[in-house]
């Protein structure tokens, strides 16, 4: 009879077992046969439950099946089987009605049950992981891209897509993260930072990546704040060359809370302008979408068509800020600072540099002001002046040319100029993006005798460690730390001496930026940092006036 049963049961399973549900119910329709042909009052199946983020109720522990029957003893037949699962094993118990003796046969023939159930089980545990495979992201478990398109049909199809909000995530600088600790740390860096915020994340809510350092997060409405607030707290446990250490996960984001007609495309979209500006400002690491930013957005791509043009009939002109050595007055190099004059006006360069770096025709714009600083140093030299260093800033972008340097010497050979008059100034934040390329450019220029300085120095989240491992010749504080020195509570200053003390040590020049008080000015005097950019002295001026300085050895009044 156990034979015919068992042929039975072992026939019907692929017929009848599509899902879930399918395989609960014919597990327990055949559990209850079974049950009465052996004499088992009572059967518990504890299984671990298989978890996907594509599985609308997630489960989260066991489930059980029960026949009914006479009153059962409280000792069970108890039989394991691999679930294919970390959890462990799926748990079979049968509970003997009260009188009832299994024979060893019977015994034999439950074990010889419950190794095909669990076997079913596993194998139909594995079907589904192989199904949901290329909805998942290989390297941090979570879904990808596919999944994420997936997720916005389940919840738009359950009606409830409208109760969420969309955060759309990205690790600050997190390139140089990798290059510090390795790529293969790199990569579980990521994995352990999508762990922790699946951690963070309720039922019904997901966390996705769609690559990249690029990471989001479908949360219900009334839990975004907290979700933000403590994922702003996550450290991520990291081993450097043998010693174990937490290290920061600072992020940007952008927030979008979906309505009724949105699509998850529409979301994805409108996160992604949020996550656009917050990598743009100064002050905010999250920015919630709002409907004025297609304003900008819109500007922004005017901005993109009007460049080519306007690079071709030279709008862009050139503009000088003095450095002054703060003892003497004199006037000892100049920033070159690119202005766009159109349509009568003059437009700044916080309205269109993010937009050319974004897209990266900033790069042609960069060549196009290194070529007339060169042209300007050039005819100071023929009208027997006496130039000063003059610094051109090069975008992080440059980086990624291999030809950089020698574009560079092309343009200063071609002009004439000596390599003592020009400075090659980048961010601070190239390190984090391309640490190699940077100290390449840096030993490059110095073999060619031509400086380099590392500008908004102090904004990043490891700049001890740059002053350390890039021996640029100049290191520009930002201007936030000149800001915090009237207003200080003595904290900062105390980092600001330490650091000035420290490039002093390591025989690198520095120079502030933004010092527009006499208070400011003294402060930095006394602890050692005495070149000095800022309105205090003068504003960025054309370079006819700028002329004017060299030619009559002009020194401010101190």
């Amino acid at each position: 009879m156990f034979d015919k049963f068992l042929s039975e049961f072992i026939s019907g399973i692929p017929v009848v077992i599509a899902n879930e549900d399918d395989i609960s119910d014919y597990t327990k329709k055949s559990c209850e046969k079974l049950c009465r042909m052996l004499r088992i009052s009572r059967f518990s199946a504890k299984l671990q439950t298989y978890t996907s983020p594509f599985t609308w109720d997630l489960g989260t522990g066991s489930v059980e099946y029960f026949s009914g029957g006479e009153k059962a003893v409280r000792k069970p037949f108890s039989y394991s089987s691999d679930s294919g699962l970390p959890a462990g094993p799926d748990i079979f118990n049968f509970y003997p009605g009260e009188g009832v003796s299994l024979s060893l046969a019977e015994q034999e023939q439950l074990g010889i049950f419950v190794k095909i159930l669990g076997t079913e089980y596993r194998d139909f545990r594995v079907r589904k992981a192989m199904s949901e495979m290329p909805l998942i992201d290989i390297m941090t478990g979570v879904p990808n891209t596919t999944g994420i398109r997936f997720l916005g049909m389940m919840l738009a199809q359950h009606g409830v897509l409208n109760k969420y909000t969309l955060i759309f995530m990205n690790l600050a600088n997190f390139s140089y993260t990798n290059q510090m600790i390795g790529g293969r740390e790199g990569d579980l860096f990521l994995g352990k930072f999508a762990n922790a915020l699946t951690e963070l994340v309720g039922e019904d809510e997901y966390v996705t990546r769609p690559g990249g350092d690029n990471f989001c997060i479908l949360l219900k409405d009334e839990n975004v704040d907290t979700f933000l607030r403590k994922a702003s707290r996550i450290v991520i446990p990291v081993d450097i060359r043998g010693v174990h250490q937490g290290m920061d996960a600072p992020f940007r984001a952008g927030v979008y809370s979906l309505k009724k007609a949105d699509s998850l495309y529409d979301a994805m979209d409108r996160a992604s302008v949020g996550l656009f500006m917050a990598r743009r400002s100064n002050s905010k690491n999250v920015v919630r979408y709002s409907p004025r930013m297609k304003d900008v957005m819109s500007r922004q791509k005017q901005i993109s068509v009007m460049f080519p043009r306007a690079l071709g009939e030279e709008e862009f002109v050139v503009y000088y800020q003095p450095k002054v050595d703060s003892r003497t007055g004199k006037v000892v190099g100049a920033e070159a600072l690119v202005r766009w004059i159109t349509e009568g006006r003059m437009m700044s360069p916080v309205d269109f540099i993010p937009v050319l770096e974004s897209e990266g025709s900033v790069c042609a714009l960069d060549f196009f002001v290194f070529r007339k600083v060169c042209e300007d140093i050039r005819h100071w030299l023929d009208c027997n002046l006496k130039p000063v260093p003059v610094s051109v800033n090069f975008s992080k972008i440059h980086l990624h040319n291999p030809d950089l340097t020698k574009d560079i010497n092309s343009v200063m050979k071609n002009n004439k100029i000596p390599s003592r008059y020009l400075e090659i100034e980048l961010t601070e934040s190239s390190g984090y993006e391309d640490f190699d390329a940077l100290v390449k450019l840096i030993n490059t220029m110095k073999k060619k005798g031509v400086r380099t300085s590392i500008d908004d120095f102090g904004t990043g989240y490891s700049s001890l460690s740059l002053l350390k491992n890039i021996k640029s010749d100049i290191v520009k504080l930002d201007k936030s730390f000149i800001d915090s020195i009237d207003t200080s509570d003595g904290a900062d200053n105390i980092v600001l001496s330490s650091v000035v003390s420290m490039a002093n040590k390591l025989n690198m020049e520095i120079i502030a930026e933004g010092v527009e008080t006499k208070e400011q000015a003294e402060f930095l005097s006394s602890i050692g940092c005495y070149l000095i950019q800022g309105y205090l002295f003068e504003r960025p001026v054309p370079a006819e006036k700028f002329q004017k300085y060299i030619e009559t050895d002009f020194a401010f009044e101190i």
